[in-house]
């Protein structure tokens, strides 16, 4: 802002006015999913790196390669960690050691087995 014989004179209106410097600004909206009308899918934008047919035999084979979900330089404190299913959902069992009882437990988390199932001794599942 620049005051001229007492006149208040903002020598940022003619950058604001000029078109090429607008933009349009977009906010995030939690829980919102943009639809596909909003965005624009090009297929083919740039030539494939890969053919379909390796992309796809790759794909296989990546799926395929299933590993325990371990950290290598961290204790396993559950044995049976991402083998032992929870047999109403098929979700893993989750260790829980309790500080008030004297055994650690196996249960399922989620909400949907909520109330059906108590969960179980690491003992016993061992």
């Amino acid at each position: 802002m620049i005051r001229v014989n007492q006149e208040l004179t903002f020598s940022i209106i003619p950058l604001i006015a000029r078109e090429e410097l607008k933009t349009i600004v977009k906010r995030i909206q939690p829980g919102r999913r943009a639809s596909a009308k909003e965005g624009k899918s090009i297929s083919h934008a740039h030539p494939l790196l890969v053919s379909e047919e390796i992309f796809q035999k790759a794909n296989m084979i990546h799926s395929k390669c299933w590993r325990l979900p371990t950290i290598k330089y961290k204790k396993l404190s559950n044995p049976l960690a991402g083998i032992l299913l929870c047999e109403l959902c098929g979700y893993s069992m989750l260790y829980q050691p309790r500080k008030d009882r004297p055994n650690p437990q196996v249960r399922c988390v989620q909400p949907s087995c909520k109330g059906i199932q108590k969960g179980a001794s690491l003992a016993l599942v061992e």
